[in-house]
């Protein structure tokens, strides 16, 4: 799943300072709906992909613990999803690595992983 927020992008070069302080991102219990669903990895045009400050400020980064740690699903920052949003992609289909490609080849397609572009298509509950 890949967040696309515009903010590296367009606050970045504006204001680094408001940059580096905050930024819009996965909510925790959005980290808790991706973890159900099996999700390979998240990743985000932030830097730290949750939200900052948290919505709980006792609980800061809970989306690292919740996907990393507790699930093992990768978690991906800072990534130039501009371009993907510019030619309107919704999904990419990854093919699997190593052992996972064996199953891939003999038609289990559960081990692809799916990424959608933008936290509004995926507020908005396209598959």
């Amino acid at each position: 799943m890949l967040f696309h927020t515009g903010w590296t992008d367009y606050i970045l070069p504006a204001d680094p300072k408001a940059w580096v302080s905050g930024e819009p991102g996965m909510a925790e219990d959005v980290a808790v709906d991706l973890a159900k669903k099996g999700v390979l990895a998240v990743g985000s045009d932030t830097w730290g992909v949750d939200v900052i400050p948290p919505e709980k400020k006792d609980r800061p980064f809970q989306g690292h613990i919740t996907l990393i740690k507790e699930n093992g699903i990768y978690m991906l920052g800072v990534m130039n999803t501009g371009p993907l949003v510019k030619d309107k992609a919704l999904g990419i289909s990854i093919r699997p690595r190593s052992t996972q490609a064996a199953r891939h080849r003999a038609g289990d397609y559960r081990s692809h992983c799916h990424l959608l572009i933008s936290i509004r298509q995926y507020a908005a509950g396209i598959p």
